[in-house]
C-alpha cells in the first residue's frame, strides 16, 4: 500500500505514573509489524485483492498520526486492524503493549473509532442511539445519563436529540458518530474520513475524555 504519512507530536503535562504502569505507559500507542490482509470476492470464480502488504507502523503516545492515500489504498482496512474490527492474515499488532490478536477485549475498552460513513440504528433518535451504545460500553444509570447529555451539548446536537438517525443530514450523522466514539473515554481514537477538525491535548479544562477536545465549527450538512 502506497500512502503518505504525516505526524504531529503533542507536548504532555508532567504526570506521575505508578511503577506497575510504567511498562504500559512507556509502550507505543500502536505497534504493527508485517501486516497482511487479503479480501476475496466472487462466488463461482473467487478473486483475491491484497489490501495490505507487509505494513509496519509505529505511533507514539500523544501523536496525531495521519494516513493518506487514494480510494482503495487500504486506509480503512489498516485502521480496522488495531481497532480490533478485523484480524490480519499475517503480522503482529500491539496497542499500548497489549497483544491485539489475543487480548482484543482489553483493547476494545481502551479504543474507539469514528467513521465519516456513520451507520447507526436507523429508527432510533440521536439520544436513543447514544444511550444504546452507552449501554454496550458498560455505562448505566446516572453515569450514562450525564455522559450522553455532555456529548449532546459538546457537539451541538440538542436541536436534533429526538430526530431519528435516518432523517439526519450527513454532517449531523458525523457529529453523532464522533459523540459515540467518546462514550468510553478512549485512550486511543481512530478517525476514518471525518471532515472536521480535532485537537488532542492534555490539560485542557474543556475536553471530554482523556486528552480529547473538538472544534466547535462542525459541518451542518
Amino acid at each position: 500500500m502506497d500512502c503518505g504519512i504525516q505526524t504531529q507530536e503533542i507536548k504532555h503535562s508532567e504526570i506521575r505514573i505508578p511503577k506497575s504502569e510504567i511498562g504500559r505507559e512507556m509502550a507505543l500507542a500502536i505497534k504493527a509489524e508485517g501486516i497482511y490482509k487479503t479480501f476475496q470476492s466472487g462466488w463461482w470464480k473467487k478473486r483475491e485483492k491484497a489490501a495490505l502488504k507487509g505494513i509496519d507502523l509505529q505511533v507514539e503516545r500523544g501523536e496525531i498520526f495521519g494516513i493518506l492515500g487514494p480510494n482503495g489504498a487500504g486506509k480503512t482496512t489498516l485502521l480496522s486492524i488495531p481497532s480490533t474490527l478485523l484480524y490480519p492474515d499475517q503480522g503482529r499488532v500491539q496497542i499500548f503493549g497489549i497483544d491485539g490478536l489475543r487480548d482484543g477485549h482489553r483493547i476494545r475498552a481502551m479504543v474507539n473509532i469514528s467513521s465519516g460513513n456513520a451507520n447507526f440504528v436507523w429508527s432510533l433518535s440521536v439520544e436513543e442511539n447514544l444511550y444504546f451504545y452507552g449501554l454496550l460500553y458498560g455505562l448505566s444509570g446516572k453515569e450514562r445519563e450525564e455522559k450522553v447529555k455532555s456529548l449532546i451539548n459538546l457537539f451541538d446536537l440538542n436541536g436534533h436529540r429526538d430526530v431519528p438517525f435516518d432523517r439526519l443530514s450527513t454532517g449531523m450523522k458525523q457529529r453523532l458518530s464522533l459523540a459515540k466514539s467518546l462514550l468510553n473515554d478512549p485512550e486511543l481514537l481512530f478517525l476514518d474520513e471525518l471532515q472536521f477538525f480535532l485537537w488532542i491535548r492534555k490539560g485542557d479544562q474543556q475536553h471530554l475524555g482523556p486528552g480529547i477536545r473538538t472544534d466547535r465549527n462542525l459541518p451542518d450538512d
